[in-house]
């Protein structure tokens, strides 16, 4: 049995004993039109490829970024740098790598799950990252 399936609506369905694992990150609202999401990141199961780190968590459209925060929740080993960034929801598409640069400027298009990658390979490391953005003229 096939344990994941994108539907021609373009839903990510899950099946079997992929769709118990918990989830690592989720979105809040703060104060005024601040919105924030939280996710745990661990390292060692990155690639030189873009990771989706949570399949039910998107960056929306029309969002303008504020700032990325990163909490270290155990120490990295080995790796060199981590980028994060937005894939589209085809999953197959890399809209921008560099949440903490690329998107600082601009305001995006089309919603995005956030994606994480590495350069080397890392052995252990956990990060809180937060991302905090808010839609342009509310704030």
């Amino acid at each position: 049995m096939v344990a994941t399936w994108l539907n021609p609506d373009g839903l990510y369905k899950k099946f079997g004993t992929l769709k118990t694992v918990p989830n690592t990150g989720g979105e809040y609202r703060t104060a005024g039109g601040l919105r924030e999401i939280e996710l745990t990141v661990t390292l060692a199961g990155l690639t030189t490829s873009p990771v989706v780190q949570n399949d039910e968590v998107f960056y929306p459209i029309g969002m303008q970024l504020q700032e990325v925060e990163t909490e270290v929740q155990t120490a990295a080993v080995g790796g060199t740098s981590l980028s994060m960034g937005l894939m589209s929801t085809d999953r197959t598409t890399v809209t921008g790598n560099g949440l903490s640069n690329t998107f600082v400027a601009a305001v995006n298009t089309v919603p995005g799950y956030i994606t994480a990658l590495a350069a080397g390979t890392y052995s252990a490391g956990v990060l809180k990252v937060r991302i905090r953005y808010y839609k342009p003229g509310t704030n």
